[in-house]
């Protein structure tokens, strides 16, 4: 049997059809939402049920609910009351003071220190981690830091000293090895800076990677992030001369972020804190090892006597690589494709 539709009964039913079709659909996401919602609350329910089984320890600490703050009385202010000797400095430069921070004034931060400064014993480290397991990778990175280092100290003011700190694992039968690099270099445990006007030195410190600690308790947990953070600010002295004082906050690293393999980078300046402080260290700065020190650096100083610098990292990308081949091409040059050498 035929049947003939007219025009305007066509029409009439592709929109019927076009509103089942809508409605079809729109029930298709409500219930996908429906699914999704109760797959959240399973998920949720258990997630509570685990974490109901972490020790809670009992705190004052003020918790900020609406999460803007870790806390309100964790201010700059009363961490430098805290730790007052932040404000102290020996050279005679512009003291910090948070009246400067707020000024609209743009200053060259790579500028050089004035010359006047540069009759001071001044004595400066570079403070790096090197993953001894991963020696082969690591050691071109060293050499390359070494040589830099080496030449930036050609030009740096008589009375100036830089060193070099390395922390890393000792490890006897590779550093017993006929002709091991960091001893060919003079860079050993024995090198410890015991006057300001001893010559630049390479320094090495044992540092037990945070992934092959043991303790025998496990760190304590709260739920919530901020009474985390704030437990450990007001309870652990990461100051202390005395190492267990802050064995906690290892604990708590080491079941934390241990995974992150950049971890023992950051974590080595505590174990290094009781040598900084004896050497008498007027500036640290932590770095990485792809990097090289340039002249400008053997000049360099941070415009305050407490200034906290933080440098940005060189990180290329597959399109900026492409982009830099076509600008050389465009130009003339010769494009060498190696990227993030520090």
């Amino acid at each position: 049997m035929s049947v003939f539709f007219s025009d305007r009964s066509f029409q009439m039913m592709f929109q019927k059809l076009r509103k089942f079709k809508k409605l079809k659909k729109n029930s298709f996401k409500f219930f996908v939402v429906l699914i999704s919602l109760a797959l959240i609350s399973l998920i949720y329910s258990s997630f509570d049920t685990v974490v109901s089984n972490l020790p809670i320890v009992s705190s004052d600490v003020y918790i900020d609910p609406f999460n803007t703050q870790c806390s309100t009385r964790h201010n700059m202010t009363s961490f430098l009351k805290r730790y007052p000797f932040f404000l102290e400095c020996k050279n005679p430069y512009k003291k910090w003071s948070s009246e400067d921070k707020k000024s609209n004034v743009i200053y060259n931060y790579s500028a050089p220190a004035d010359k006047k400064l540069h009759g001071l014993r001044i004595t400066r480290a570079f403070i790096f981690y090197f993953p001894i397991d991963k020696i082969d990778y690591f050691k071109l990175e060293f050499r390359w830091l070494y040589r830099s280092w080496i030449n930036m100290l050609k030009y740096e003011p008589p009375n100036w000293r830089t060193d070099l700190i390395f922390f890393t694992q000792y490890i006897p039968k590779v550093f017993k090895e006929p002709g091991f690099f960091f001893i060919d270099l003079n860079c050993t445990f024995e090198n410890l800076r015991r006057s300001e006007h001893e010559k630049p030195m390479c320094t090495l410190i044992n540092y037990d990677p945070i992934k092959l600690r043991n303790f025998s308790t496990k760190s304590r947990i709260f739920r919530k992030e901020p009474r985390n953070y704030n437990y450990f600010l007001d309870q652990v002295d990461i100051f202390s001369s005395d190492a267990s004082k802050f064995e906690e906050f290892y604990k708590f690293i080491k079941e934390s972020i241990a995974s992150y393999n950049y971890v023992d980078s950051i974590m080595m300046a505590f174990d290094g804190y009781e040598y900084f402080k004896k050497a008498g260290y007027d500036y640290l700065v932590r770095s990485d090892m792809d990097v090289f020190l340039t002249p400008l650096f053997a000049t360099w100083l941070p415009r305050y006597c407490n200034d906290f610098n933080v440098g940005r990292g060189g990180y290329s990308n597959m399109f900026n690589s492409k982009r830099f081949k076509r600008i050389a091409s465009n130009l003339g040059l010769a494009y060498g494709a190696s990227n993030n050498l520090g």
